[in-house]
């Protein structure tokens, strides 16, 4: 009875043992399977990360080579996107854990975050663009006209400020795209600063609202060409209409001068003394408007005046110059020469206008600063004179040179010339 119990005990054992055996080798191959399985699935999004993985290629499809938005990208796209890429970065760490043994490196995730956060924030600033811009298209690959861009009624100083202030402190890839941002805020910036300046101009147009009675036509042409500069048709229409004002008031004050003009002739030149200013800014050698003296009005109502062409050792050469009251020359000929002892005969315009009234004194330091102005060499002075409208004084270097000027009542200098000395030995 023993003996067969014993043997029915030692079968009992040997199945168990069989079975333990079983259980143990299945056990090991079902986790040795379960580990293969978790590393395919890690090589999986770790390429998937990668430069060329699924989920980097979805990525790199938002934007264009030059950095331009798809049209169908959207900012729940891009959420999925952070969304998934943090999921699977979870995993990765999750296995470098597990096996450190054969850990994954995920800094080679830094350029697709890189990316995605590029696209977040190229979002954030188109849609903050719409606001701002009324050209929409500019920011794509169409090669849209930068003419096109025109500042929204609700750009200001302070929300462009926010808007580029808010944009500098994000990341951006550097590409064509961040490059047109800059250029948009240039010239944002550019047409606020065009609608300054014209509504400066045509503010100076006015006081209290009313037309300034020292407007000019010059004026008012000036502002409308600032204001034509201006691409906001709102900012645009509002001054131009505040122009209107100033139109109607300059064409109310020219009327009566308009209705006399249409009555008479009308010259260009109409005294002896627009005549002579003519002759100054023409003949600018002569030394300015005093030199033309001896004006006189011809019968023909011709403007006749003297000058002195130049100087020499014998004296001054004059000539008499002729013009019409339309700045046309009707002659120009020699009229004479005079000697230095009647030079002083000839200064007719200075009896007309005495001007102001300048001392002996006065006209020798005048005399002596404008000789020294020209760099002539130094001279002492020979003699002074008073004559009708000033001083002739005169300066003589060594015994070579004479140098006369002619010192007016208002004060201005004018040279005479310079006199070459002759000894007869």
């Amino acid at each position: 009875m023993k003996k067969g119990f014993f043997k029915l005990n030692k079968w009992l054992v040997t199945g168990i043992i069989g079975f333990f055996v079983v259980v143990v080798i299945g056990a090991g191959f079902y986790i040795r399977s379960a580990d293969t399985d978790g590393e395919q699935e890690a090589k999986i999004q770790y390429t998937s990360i990668q430069p060329g993985g699924e989920l980097y290629k979805q990525v790199e499809a938002g934007t264009s080579e030059d950095g331009y938005l798809a049209e169908e990208i959207t900012e729940e796209q891009v959420s999925q996107f952070a969304t998934q890429l943090e999921s699977q970065l979870s995993s990765l760490e999750t296995y470098n854990k597990k096996y450190p043994e054969n850990k994954f490196d995920l800094s080679i995730a830094d350029n697709l975050h890189t990316m995605i956060t590029n696209l977040e924030n190229k979002l954030i600033t188109e849609e903050e663009l719409k606001e701002l811009i009324s050209y929409s298209d500019y920011l794509s690959d169409t090669n849209p006209k930068d003419e096109e861009v025109v500042i929204t009624d609700e750009v200001t100083s302070e929300t462009l400020t926010d808007f580029m202030e808010k944009n500098q402190s994000r990341k951006f890839l550097e590409d064509k795209w961040s490059e047109k941002i800059q250029l948009l805020s240039d010239e944002m910036t550019k047409q606020l600063k065009q609608i300054e300046l014209a509504s400066q101009a045509v503010n100076a147009l006015f006081e209290n609202e009313k037309v300034k009675e020292d407007s000019t036509s010059k004026d008012y042409e000036s502002a409308v060409k600032e204001v034509e500069k201006i691409l906001r048709k709102k900012d645009k229409e509002a001054l131009l209409k505040r122009l209107e004002k100033v139109k109607e008031y300059l064409a109310e004050q020219n009327k009566t001068e308009e209705s006399v003009e249409t009555e008479q002739e009308t010259y260009l030149l109409n005294s002896l003394d627009e005549a002579r200013e003519y002759l100054a800014e023409r003949m600018p050698q002569a030394g300015g408007p005093q030199q033309f003296v001896n004006g006189q009005v011809t019968n023909q109502g011709y403007y006749s005046f003297d000058y002195q062409l130049y100087g020499d050792n014998e004296g001054v050469v004059w000539n008499r110059i002729i013009i019409d009251r339309n700045k046309n020359t009707i002659s120009d000929d020699f009229l004479k020469r005079v000697s230095r002892d009647e030079m002083d005969d000839t200064f007719d315009y200075y009896q007309e206008n005495t001007g102001g009234t300048v001392t002996q004194s006065e006209a020798i330091e005048k005399a002596r600063a404008f000789h020294n102005s020209l760099g002539r060499a130094s001279a002492t002075l020979l003699d002074t004179s008073g004559t009708a409208g000033g001083y002739t004084v005169e300066y003589i270097e060594g015994e070579r040179y004479i140098y006369v000027y002619f010192v007016s009542d208002d004060g201005s200098v004018y040279d005479q010339g310079v006199f070459e000395i002759y000894i007869d030995e």
